[in-house]
């Protein structure tokens, strides 16, 4: 078998400003036990990003690189640690030969992702990449056998809108929002097995002090760009099985089901925190198995533990919708009896808006570690450990093996090398009993938890600090270790643009401000790492002011290809 890649170049204008680049490449591959092979045909198209993304020279070098999600595919799959890996498949080509021809019969079988890198002379890094989903070369149905398959093309290290790259959608593709049309911020999103996006609940806003909190659901498909609302039997919007909901967590689960769980729902006309839990079928698509977990929780955490089962973890209660109180217990859901227990004992101190990051498995057998937070006495420094065998929380961990800062609202991430990334937030809480003043003080500061150094409890480091202060932001580990730091809520009230990325040097950390910015600049925003390697960036907030609406823009960071 010797699949052809044709690659040409079109351009169209869509507006006064965006135009469109169109790079067919042809594959052909053999339909397993068949001696016959398929056509499928790629474009690139970028309708949403300047022209300067589309310049005549950007693209002048191709590579093409096709390579396996699964890792037991060893003829394409890329894990460095697996030495029998041999993947990928690549080919360098300029668009004046026309065509591009990758030989091999081990484009059968399915899971293969295709990779376009642009330069503009072959002597430099890549500039620009287009990512396909998992796609299947054959002519069963669920192949790509003569179709024409778009891929969104994106300046590397910069962002690009969310597009409709249907082929089969009419007309000529175009910038995708989200469905929920007025937007979403405090939602939950959780990437589904087959590569889609779940994002559930959150509150929109229709003025100022008019909020509608949401029990609505939308999946955004990467490969169709599209953002659609889930729909009941009769049409109508569907909504989730207990209740509304927004600052709640979604968590998948090993059967592919996704956990919903808490947050802050209406209570006879109250803002409250809500005690309910309910799953997410992505096979029927609906929501079904209310249950109860034992406590009104909301900005808490869910973490799944190496055994299957779900740990939350702390978060608030509210009163007139206003918090009134923390939690320092943990409720335990059990997905093969679907029940909860509560934990045999309580963390040191009530926390929320905190963060829980498992350790590694096989070196720390899974623990769990809780970070910061704040109650009510504002915000904190200190950490709890669960440990997954008796599930039980370390009592009384030593008062010098905390963060250098207090920290709430900030974010917490694991790096490959089992250590934890801490970033930004805020030193001060709000003060519940002055409901009218929001004093908060984000910060730039960053520490590296080592759970391996004065074990069991761990230590901190700082390192570099951020170059914009935050809280509010997300956090995002990248294929090649790096960092991701978007968006957040500024000291001055208003979300920054600016986006980061902090570096793992092997012997450091350092930090530089990314080329691309957030437009519009948002803060409780959710992001989403897809099985690309792209993140996804949906909803949030522009303004801390009272009638700033939700933002309907989703948003892609291109990160560099694990490819060069």
């Amino acid at each position: 078998m010797i699949p052809s890649m044709t690659f040409g170049r079109t351009q169209r204008g869509v507006g006064s400003t965006a135009v469109r680049l169109v790079c067919c490449l042809a594959v052909l591959a053999l339909v397993p036990g068949c001696t016959s092979s398929v056509d499928v045909s790629f474009q690139l198209v970028a309708p949403c990003s300047d022209r300067g993304l589309l310049s005549t020279d950007l693209c002048a070098h191709i590579s093409v690189i096709i390579w396996s999600l699964d890792p037991s595919n060893y003829n394409l799959c890329v894990d460095p640690s697996n030495p029998q890996c041999e993947g990928p498949l690549a080919r360098n080509c300029e668009f004046g030969d026309r065509h591009c021809k990758i030989s091999g019969p081990e484009l059968e079988g399915p899971g293969l992702m295709v990779d376009v890198l642009c330069r503009p002379t072959m002597d430099v890094a890549p500039v620009a990449r287009a990512t396909s989903g998992a796609l299947l070369f054959d002519d069963s149905s669920a192949g790509v056998a003569g179709m024409k398959v778009n891929l969104l093309l994106g300046k590397i290290n910069y962002f690009v809108e969310t597009t409709v790259i249907d082929s089969r959608s009419s007309g000529f593709p175009d910038c995708s929002r989200m469905a929920e049309s007025s937007g979403r911020f405090g939602h939950a999103s959780v990437l589904l097995d087959d590569g889609t996006v779940l994002i559930t609940g959150g509150i929109r806003r229709f003025g100022q002090g008019v909020e509608e909190i949401l029990g609505t659901a939308e999946i955004f498909d990467p490969s169709t760009g599209t953002h659609e609302l889930l729909l009941d039997s009769n049409g109508q919007a569907m909504q989730m099985k207990a209740t509304s909901r927004a600052f709640h967590t979604a968590t998948r689960l090993r059967d592919k089901k996704i956990l919903i769980a808490g947050g802050i729902g209406l209570v006879n006309n109250e803002k409250k925190a809500i005690q309910s839990a309910e799953l997410f079928d992505p096979e029927t698509r609906t929501f079904s198995s209310p249950s109860n977990m034992g406590f009104p929780r909301a900005h808490h955490t869910a973490t799944l533990l190496s055994t299957g089962q779900v740990l939350v973890v702390g978060g608030a209660t509210y009163d007139n919708g206003r918090i009134n109180d923390y939690w320092d217990s943990a409720a335990i859901y059990d997905p093969n009896s679907e029940s909860w227990v509560a934990a045999p004992n309580t963390m040191s101190v009530k926390r929320a808006f905190h963060q829980a990051v498992m350790l590694d498995t096989e070196t720390t057998e899974g623990k769990v570690v809780i970070f910061g937070g704040e109650n009510l006495g504002g915000t904190l420094n200190s950490l709890d450990i669960l440990d997954p065998g008796s599930m039980q929380f370390y009592r009384d961990p030593p008062v010098d093996e905390t963060m250098a800062r207090n920290r709430s609202h900030f974010c917490a991430v694991l790096l490959e090398d089992g250590r934890v990334l801490v970033a930004g937030g805020t030193t001060v809480a709000d003060d519940p009993a002055t409901p009218d003043t929001i004093e908060y003080n984000p910060d730039t500061g960053i520490e590296i938890y080592d759970p391996f150094v004065g074990v069991p409890y761990g230590s901190f480091t700082e390192v570099d600090s951020l170059g914009a202060s935050r809280m509010d932001h997300t956090c995002s580990l990248l294929q090649d270790g790096n960092v991701m730091i978007a968006g957040g809520l500024t000291g001055g009230g208003e979300a920054t643009e600016a986006c980061e990325l902090v570096r793992d040097d092997g012997g450091g950390f350092s930090v530089e401000y990314l080329p691309g910015t957030l437009v519009p600049a948002r803060y409780l925003h959710r992001a989403v790492t897809l099985r690309s390697g792209w993140v996804l960036l949906t909803g949030g907030l522009s303004s801390q002011l009272p009638d700033a609406p939700a933002l309907v823009q989703s948003i892609l960071f291109v990160p560099p290809s694990m490819f060069q």
